[in-house]
């Protein structure tokens, strides 16, 4: 996980990494997938809510990828009130995404059962 960090600046990192992939993975030959894969499949990023990133995130497909942190107690925390601002960064996604935001990815990423 890469936490603290954003979320921006990922779609740059994936795209480096599948273009160096495209012209170097012969090097590699014991990786079979293009590093956005393993990425998608094992990786997790914090989503800030005063970020502006988050649709493009979403957008390619990161979205069971994203953690949301509130920088909690960071002087540039929007606390309080940091998750009615995500809540309001969310209204324009479908639900799902919200949903994955607020429950289902910290649940799968911290092994947790909300529904318990």
């Amino acid at each position: 996980s890469f936490l603290e960090a954003g979320s921006g600046w990922i779609l740059y990192w994936l795209d480096r990494l599948d273009g160096h992939y495209e012209k170097m993975g012969k090097l590699v030959p014991w990786m079979r997938e293009q590093p956005s894969d393993y990425f998608r499949r094992q990786c997790w990023i914090a989503y800030d809510a005063d970020e502006t990133t988050l649709q493009y995130v979403v957008d390619h497909g990161l979205s069971h990828n994203i953690l949301w942190g509130a920088d909690y107690p960071h002087f540039d925390c929007l606390y309080p009130g940091a998750l009615k601002e995500l809540r309001a960064k969310l209204k324009p996604f479908p639900d799902q995404v919200g949903d994955l935001l607020l429950r289902a990815n910290p649940a799968q990423f911290y092994n947790v059962d909300f529904t318990a």
